[in-house]
């Protein structure tokens, strides 16, 4: 049995997940049975716990990891030997949504704005882009709140004034919220490695064989994803538990942010690398063949 985990895993292939849309095309492989056929007993499962990943990794109880930079990158840094193997989101699809009444990003400075935590995808992400777009962090006040349920609900009480967050998250935010609006989409801004495939390398040199299936199986399942969004969708909807039309938007914001097929990619690594420099000292060192192994998608 194998396990996938995000800050999503496959169990008999573990993945785990920490974000909820980057384990929807593993999960949209089990519906579809791409697994099955591959020879593959596999479980998708949600983690809600990111300190469980690395240990997992190490014991073999996760055999693979769906993240989004920077998290891999900070295991690199830490000691861990981790490699994106596959990549169907290359850039990051989340949005900058604000409160009525907001319409530049200049109208931030002075207000409180939310974010999981410092070195999360979202934070990294806005402390790039506020100073680039002319609003100095030291001009706005960075409030940590830990889960994306948190950030929504301190939105939704007009206890922030902005926050970043991704579909179907954001379709309900501004259901809600009267008024309130995607300012900026991020996806427009950046390459990044916004959904993979991430392998911790002594397992996967070590079984190579089931790496390449795994790998196999999920470029059947990007492909058919984007062949058939009716199917993706009700696979959202299964999966979330949100309404038809938030399952539409989640489906286009991956389209929107999907890559050609699914090999990681060194280009959109470095650029990775180049933002998380700035913020993560300890990445500096990284380079982008040390965290990309293209051996397994092609």
């Amino acid at each position: 049995m194998r396990q996938l985990v995000g800050h999503g895993f496959i169990r008999g292939q573990l993945c785990s997940l920490r974000s909820g849309c980057a384990v929807l095309v593993p999960r949209f492989a089990v519906d579809q049975g791409i697994f099955k056929r591959n020879g593959l007993a596999v479980t998708v499962e949600q983690l809600t716990n990111a300190s469980v990943v690395i240990p997992g990794l190490r014991s073999g109880g996760i055999t693979f990891d769906v993240m989004s930079s920077p998290q891999p990158e900070e295991g690199t840094a830490a000691g861990v030997s981790l490699k994106w193997l596959a990549m169907w989101n290359s850039k990051p699809d989340v949005q900058l949504c604000v409160q009525p009444g907001i319409t530049s990003v200049q109208d931030l400075s002075g207000k409180a704005v939310g974010i999981s935590s410092t070195g999360s995808t979202t934070g990294i992400l806005l402390e790039n882009y506020l100073p680039k777009a002319g609003v100095p962090l030291d001009k706005v006040h960075l409030v940590p709140l830990g889960s994306e349920g948190a950030q929504a609900q301190s939105f939704i009480a007009g206890q922030i004034a902005a926050f970043v967050c991704g579909p179907p998250v954001t379709q309900s935010v501004l259901a809600k919220r009267k008024g309130a609006k995607v300012l900026v989409n991020l996806a427009d801004q950046y390459q990044w490695n916004g959904a993979g495939l991430v392998g911790y390398m002594p397992w996967v040199q070590s079984h190579e064989q089931t790496t390449a299936k795994v790998v196999t199986a999920i470029t059947e399942a990007w492909a058919k994803w984007k062949a058939s969004p009716a199917a993706a969708e009700a696979s959202i909807e299964k999966a979330t538990g949100v309404p038809a039309p938030a399952a539409t938007a989640a489906y286009q914001g991956s389209i929107r942010a999907g890559a050609s097929g699914v090999a990681p990619s060194a280009a959109i690594e470095s650029s990775v690398l180049a933002v998380l420099a700035k913020q993560l000292p300890n990445t500096k060192s990284l380079t982008p063949t040390q965290m990309v192994d293209t051996a397994f998608a092609h």
